[in-house]
């Protein structure tokens, strides 16, 4: 399920009061999926032409604390060689004044991650103009569209 981060589906924030408005939605839906838990897991990206895990982003470890956890082939040319995606894995609390940080990031189209809860059953793949969910059940999702309809999206696809 796909929740848009601003009114009238609007992909990028303008000014702070938009992007008090994304950056709330995100709260809001990553909070009821935690369900009272004080953090989550966290996935962050680094990309690379090798299979050698880089270094984290600067950027992004300063502003949360995670390890490597898995490579992934993403693309092969014959011409350019190979993309590798490198995957860290970490916790955040959500009350962190980080995690207001790194969605911001997502938000500007400037990094992607994911979150998760540590028992696995649902995932938050925020996005620049929304999130995804893939909540523990379909009662939950049904739950979290009702609660939120104004965020979903109108077009027949969801999207």
């Amino acid at each position: 399920m796909r929740f848009h981060s601003l009114p009238g589906s609007k992909r990028y924030a303008d000014d702070e009061a938009e992007y008090e408005e994304l950056l709330g939605r995100h709260l809001t839906v990553l909070g009821e999926l935690a369900r009272g838990a004080g953090e989550v897991f966290i996935v962050t990206y680094g990309w690379s032409d090798s299979a050698e895990v880089p270094q984290h982003e600067a950027e992004l470890a300063a502003l949360v604390s995670s390890e490597p956890w898995t490579s992934v082939l993403t693309d092969f040319d014959e011409d350019f060689g190979a993309t590798w995606a490198h995957l860290y894995l970490g916790t955040i609390g959500l009350d962190a004044p980080a995690l207001l940080a790194l969605l911001r990031l997502v938000a500007d189209d400037q990094d992607r991650m994911f979150f998760f809860d540590h028992s696995l059953t649902w995932l938050y793949a925020p996005y620049d103009g929304g999130g995804d969910v893939v909540a523990p059940s379909a009662a939950e999702r049904d739950r979290l569209k009702a609660r939120h309809v104004s965020w979903l999206p109108t077009n027949p696809f969801g999207l």
